[in-house]
Parts: C-alpha cells; structure tokens; sequence
C-alpha cells in the first residue's frame, strides 16, 4: 500500500474506527479477563480485518466522488488586473 493512499483514507479511518469497537464490546470485555495484552490483539485484529476493507470502500464510493467534483468546480487562478510598467 502506498503512503499517500493510506494518507488520503486517513479520515474514513478515523471515522469508522469506532464500529468494531461497539460491535464486539462484550467478546472483547470477555476477553480482558486473561489481561489487558489479549484484548488488546484481538482488537487490533478485528480492526484491521474489518476497517481496512470499509475505509477502502468508503473512500473509493463516498470521498473520491466528492473530492473530483471539488476539482471540478475550482475557480480558475487569479490574474491581476493591471500589469506593472517593467
């Protein structure tokens, strides 16, 4: 994976780490038992096996689209009304 793709899927990432979180608070709390470090892995893993492919998706069908119309309707760039005498 390149740095500048996982740069740009940052933000879905960071709005969707959250899910797994909510989804498997009850296995995971079960699994804080046996100490902090197990929890901890088989959050990571969940993490990763679920958030990798949704940020993708979320990024392909829900920012790209809104990120080429913003190219779309960017003003052209300034030219200055008078030129200096040179």
């Amino acid at each position: 994976m390149k740095l500048r793709y996982a740069d740009a899927t940052l933000g879905s990432y960071c709005l969707l780490h959250m899910i797994p979180i909510f989804l498997f608070d009850q296995e995971l709390a079960g699994l804080a038992d046996g100490g902090p470090w197990g929890m901890l892995a088989a959050l990571a893993a969940i993490e990763f096996a679920i958030l990798l492919p949704l940020t993708a998706l979320t990024y392909r069908f829900g920012e790209r689209p809104f990120l080429a119309l913003k190219a779309k309707r960017r003003p052209p760039p300034l030219t200055p009304a008078l030129e200096w005498p040179k």
